[in-house]
């Protein structure tokens, strides 16, 4: 039985599809990355960052949550 590589399970996004699939910008991918809306990425090498997919759909579900229950859309990006 050859052996399983755990860290070849590990799912990751570029900023390109992570862009993609939630539906934003580049630039909005950047800044949310600056502003620590998004999880930390990963940073492979200088140009080579790379996002979770785990955190990411941990994101959107605690996103969606929040979108759920604010009073204000607003509060969605800021939500904890």
């Amino acid at each position: 039985m050859p052996a399983t590589d755990p860290l070849a399970k590990i799912r990751t996004y570029s900023a390109v599809q992570l862009s993609e699939a939630i539906g934003v910008s580049n630039e909005t991918i950047r800044r949310w990355t600056r502003d620590g809306i998004l999880p930390r990425p990963l940073w492979l090498s200088p140009g080579c960052v790379r996002w979770r997919a785990s955190d990411i759909e941990r994101w959107l579900d605690r996103e969606t949550f929040a979108s759920d229950h604010a009073d204000d859309p607003a509060e969605i990006l800021t939500a904890e």
